[in-house]
């Protein structure tokens, strides 16, 4: 029977195994076999288009908006796949900049679902990643994309997005996130993110710790891949902050970009955007593609990424950043320390639990005068009690308040505020999700 509107979609996809939703998995138990049987019964759609493919602990999701903001702008049509989504899962899609509409989604998705339960006649069950890539691809076939940016969902090698044969290849970078399942070094986690190379084709690389460049590079070496590096063939140089983002010059082996600029906060925004133009240089260098200079500089300044160090409202300012690692929580505090004004800070905090919550605490909790923690949106987020006690045992002088309702944190921390004030929220995308619906009524 025919799904006729994307929540019904969203209602069948619930009933499919989703790793996004749980805090522990084997994540060897991942298979690449499925959700390739998958798409060959829907005629192979990813073979339709062509393709970067973007892993990373952080950075992923901005440097893959910068990248097909460029794209637009030199005249390609550009299909965007990216995870988790902050309001509604149909921004996981994305065509020339929007949402996958509706009606699109519902016609695409029902030779999906059929290829589904074929499959599941076969004895294999495609999880609800599998699925919605699988959707997402046969999406941008029908919709006529030529240019696919596609971001990693956890990892790399066993990734549903890894049936890939992109034109180009991008790690953003590489910290000890998802330890757990990636693994216990920076070695072994660059080993899964490295998983995404493939044989000749070239990678760009950020500024990634000597641990993880050697196991990259050893990869990328194996597989006739060459490297261009942010910090190596890549220079920074000359950031200035705007009021917005950051301007900046950057030296690659085609020459200098005076003057770039982008319009997302942090230092860390600024390696993002060099791994972007990286992207998009390599992917000029293959057969029938060409960014023009012009392309690079006005996608690069109009992208934008909601729920990463994104203002909302004034008197009090509200800061959402989705910051749920160890690097991301120091940008955010050196955002709050060296471009924000204000007098207090009121933080509204929600952590899951396969995250080092210590580590996302210690750059934020000492700024803040108070900290409403919570619950974010996903079986995954630590209960608000439990994060309560890890933070009153780190940090004794803290004033903490727990709410299980992500809106009465926001409420609480409002009511505290004064105008001059900051309401700053963090630890999670979910969390952020939640925080933009609720901040734009």
């Amino acid at each position: 029977m025919k799904l006729g509107t994307s929540q019904a979609i969203l209602d069948y996809l619930s009933e499919k195994t989703n790793y996004e939703r749980e805090v522990h998995f084997d994540y060897e138990r991942l298979d690449l076999r499925g959700v390739a049987r998958l798409l060959e019964l829907i005629g192979n759609p990813h073979r339709a288009f062509r393709a970067c493919h973007i892993a990373g602990s952080k950075g992923k999701g901005s440097t893959a908006e910068m990248v097909a903001a460029a794209m637009t702008r030199a005249g390609y049509r550009v299909g965007l796949y990216t995870s988790p989504h902050l309001s509604h899962f149909r921004q996981r899609i994305r065509i020339k900049g929007r949402s996958i509409p509706e009606e699109t989604l519902v016609e695409v998705f029902d030779p999906v679902r059929e290829a589904v339960e074929k499959l599941a006649q076969e004895g294999n069950q495609p999880t609800f990643f599998d699925i919605l890539t699988a959707a997402a691809f046969a999406a941008f076939r029908h919709q006529s994309v030529e240019m696919a940016v596609v971001e990693t969902g956890l990892g790399g090698r066993l990734d549903s997005t890894n049936c890939l044969v992109p034109d180009v290849t991008a790690i953003t970078s590489v910290e000890m996130d998802h330890s757990d399942k990636l693994g216990d070094t920076l070695a072994k986690i660059a080993t899964e993110k490295a998983g995404i190379l493939k044989e000749g084709k070239p990678l760009v690389l950020g500024p990634v710790p000597a641990e993880a460049n050697k196991v990259i590079r050893e990869r990328a070496g194996s597989l006739g891949c060459s490297v261009r590096q942010v910090g190596r063939e890549m220079d920074v140089g000359s950031i200035q902050p705007t009021a917005d983002g950051s301007e900046f010059v950057l030296r690659t082996g085609r020459g200098v970009y005076a003057d770039l600029r982008i319009r997302m906060l942090g230092r860390g925004q600024v390696d993002n955007a060099a791994v972007a133009v990286g992207i998009l240089e390599a992917w000029s260098e293959t057969d029938s593609v060409e960014v023009p200079e012009e392309a690079i500089r006005a996608g690069l300044s109009s992208a934008r990424l909601p729920g990463r160090l994104q203002i909302m409202g004034e008197k009090p300012v509200v800061l959402i950043d989705g910051a749920h690692t160890a690097s991301s929580a120091r940008m955010l505090r050196e955002v709050l320390e060296e471009r924000m004004s204000y007098r207090r800070i009121f933080c509204v905090l929600a952590i899951l639990g396969d995250k080092n919550i210590d580590d996302i605490l210690d750059p934020i909790v000492p700024l803040c005068q108070e900290v409403m923690l919570t619950r974010a949106p996903s079986p995954r987020s630590t209960p608000p009690e439990l994060l309560a006690r890890i933070v009153r045992k780190r940090f004794p002088w803290a004033i903490v308040h727990a709410f299980d309702d992500p809106a009465e944190a926001f409420k609480r921390a409002l009511s505290l505020a004064s105008e001059d004030d900051l309401v700053c929220v963090a630890g999670s995308l979910y969390l952020a999700g939640e925080a933009i619906q609720f901040f734009k009524k």
